[in-house]
């Protein structure tokens, strides 16, 4: 019986019929007589899937030794009842009812109720508080990662569709200036020479969204007080760090209208807040 089946399924009363108890007194009685992995198969020498000629032959070796005449042990004559009855079971139908269960395992007999069961395995409640703990930790784990896994993934097509559109938009195919190019509709990115994208003053980095690691998550968290990792969005540069130098030689053609202003006043303000919404 499985770990799982065993912990989540109820106890199983089976009722069983007089064969099947019978097997299973005699499997409890050959177990404790000679131990605890003992079965009809090993007691006779012979494999599970031995043929009647085998287990004939076999009976007669160990009958020969454990005949009460030849063999003067105390309790001989009930070791011996319960050979003889151990090879009746195998030569006959019975054989099958017993191999399933030695298969599936026997169940147990509980003296209070006067009946063989299969029991559960019943958890404390703190192994149940702790087991439902570790499992949300892990989907927790699980969700964080692939959760920046994909949001690296958008940024980076993001990207390379920003890149893309502002070297068809250049004459020649490669991007010489800063150029703006409107992707998902509305949203307008700067496109720069060394190939950086900007949203609103932000820079567009996929290396910006960290990959989420165990101390990250809630239970390490509350533990040892540490903060989260960086929100995806945050931006760790601004458009406004580009150099004044870099800035006249890539905007040297450009000519500035107040409507390109109010739009860098706006940029500053949302690289001052730290975070680009892009998603």
């Amino acid at each position: 019986m499985s770990f799982i089946s065993a912990v989540l399924l109820p106890a199983v009363v089976l009722g069983f019929q007089q064969i099947d108890i019978d097997l299973f007194q005699l499997q409890d009685a050959i177990t404790k007589d000679l131990g605890g992995d003992s079965d009809f198969y090993k007691w006779l020498g012979v494999k599970r899937n031995a043929k009647n000629k085998e287990i004939i032959s076999a009976y007669r070796k160990v009958s020969r030794k454990l005949h009460p005449d030849r063999n003067p042990e105390a309790g001989a004559n009930e070791r011996f009842a319960r050979l003889n009855q151990a090879y009746k079971y195998l030569r006959s139908e019975a054989r099958e009812r017993y191999d399933y269960y030695l298969s599936k395992g026997f169940p147990s007999f509980d003296a209070d109720t006067d009946q063989w069961s299969y029991k559960r395995y019943r958890p404390s409640l703190i192994f149940s508080v702790i087991l439902v703990a570790l499992i949300a930790w892990f989907l927790e784990y699980i969700v964080m990662v692939v959760t920046a896994n994909r949001k690296r993934a958008y940024f980076e097509n993001l990207v390379k569709s920003a890149r893309s559109e502002a070297a068809e938009a250049s004459k020649t195919g490669v991007v010489t200036a800063r150029t703006q190019v409107k992707l998902h509709g509305d949203k307008t990115f700067s496109v720069y020479p060394t190939g950086e994208v900007y949203y609103e003053g932000a820079k567009v980095d996929p290396e910006v969204i960290p990959i989420p690691t165990w101390k990250d998550t809630f239970i390490f968290r509350k533990i040892y007080g540490s903060k989260p990792v960086t929100e995806s969005g945050d931006v760790l540069e601004s458009e406004s760090d580009i150099s004044k130098e870099e800035t006249v030689n890539i905007d040297s053609d450009d000519v500035e209208t107040p409507e390109v202003k109010k739009g860098a006043s706006r940029r500053r303000k949302a690289a001052a807040r730290g975070k680009a919404k892009i998603f």
